[in-house]
């Protein structure tokens, strides 16, 4: 921005809004949050795999018909270039009313969302990197598919959210598989060798957790299938961890063809059946307890 304010020089910052609120979503009971306002909040974060969406950053605010109304706030962790992003990173996903089915205007929202436009103007006005675009896309592309499937937000969100920080969730091993398959076929079937650590891990001191970053447990996964490839930015280390990712696989945009879209949803339907599967065994055994 340019201004006499501030001198001659122009000024790079962030503009934000400040919201009139009541409260924050942890100091007011879940249960008085209507079903629409609380799935509203759910499908953005799970479409932009927010990971930052605590209590302090959703706001309140009393409306005069005794309602609440939500306000998001604060999403600087969304559009990530990995899937990693553990329960508690989702305010939400306690709320009751995430297990409520979604309605038929919610499902319909879902099925028109176009992730495919969304990413082309993100890529055009904000120049944000391809590998978090890809993220978009397929977040986007599970969450249609869970929908309609009739799987609730919550079975969704729990398959896309680690339980233990350092267990990949269902999406990133499905994320996984599909990369692998795109990556065998492309070397013609065969499989990708995997280099050997020159120092045993055990040979250096364990780090202390305090200096650890966000994306710490991604790197610590055996399997190079979890992740993305990194972007050649030499030296300078993004703020959102894409400096974290293997260099061997810098610049192989490539792999996320037409092939990896295939094995992809064919991974994410059987992930989905069985999801649905539990959860239907879920229902006959409470039939049979009452």
């Amino acid at each position: 921005m340019s201004h006499s304010t501030f001198g001659q020089s122009a000024k790079v910052g962030s503009l934000q809004e400040f919201k009139l609120h009541d409260e924050e979503a942890g100091d007011v009971s879940a249960s008085l949050f209507t079903v629409e306002a609380a799935h509203r909040i759910s499908i953005m974060d799970m479409r932009l795999l927010n990971r930052d969406r605590n209590d302090e950053n959703l706001l309140v605010k009393k409306t005069s018909c005794k309602g609440m109304e939500l306000i998001p706030i604060d999403h600087g962790c969304s559009l990530p270039d990995t899937f990693e992003v553990n329960w508690h990173d989702w305010a939400w996903l306690s709320w009751p009313q995430t297990k409520k089915p979604l309605s038929d205007q919610e499902k319909a929202y879902i099925a028109r969302l176009d992730a495919e436009h969304d990413v082309m103007l993100l890529e055009k006005e904000l120049s944000i990197r391809w590998q978090c675009l890809l993220v978009l896309r397929i977040a986007t592309f599970f969450l249609q598919k869970g929908a309609a499937a009739d799987l609730t937000l919550f079975d969704i969100a729990c398959m896309m959210s680690r339980d233990e920080n350092e267990k990949p969730s269902t999406l990133e091993v499905v994320f996984a598989q599909a990369k692998t398959l795109a990556e065998s076929k492309r070397r013609g079937g065969k499989p990708k060798r995997r280099r050997s650590p020159t120092v045993s891990p055990a040979a250096h001191p364990s780090p202390d957790p305090r200096k650890m970053r966000r994306s710490r447990s991604s790197c610590s996964l055996d399997l190079d299938a979890f992740k993305l490839p990194e972007t050649n930015l030499g030296t300078q280390v993004p703020l959102d961890d894409c400096g974290s990712w293997d260099v061997a696989d810098m610049g192989n945009e490539e792999v996320f063809d037409g092939d990896f879209w295939k094995y992809l949803e064919s991974a994410m339907d059987t992930a989905i059946s069985h999801r649905q599967m539990k959860r239907q065994a879920v229902e006959t055994l409470k039939c049979l307890l009452r």
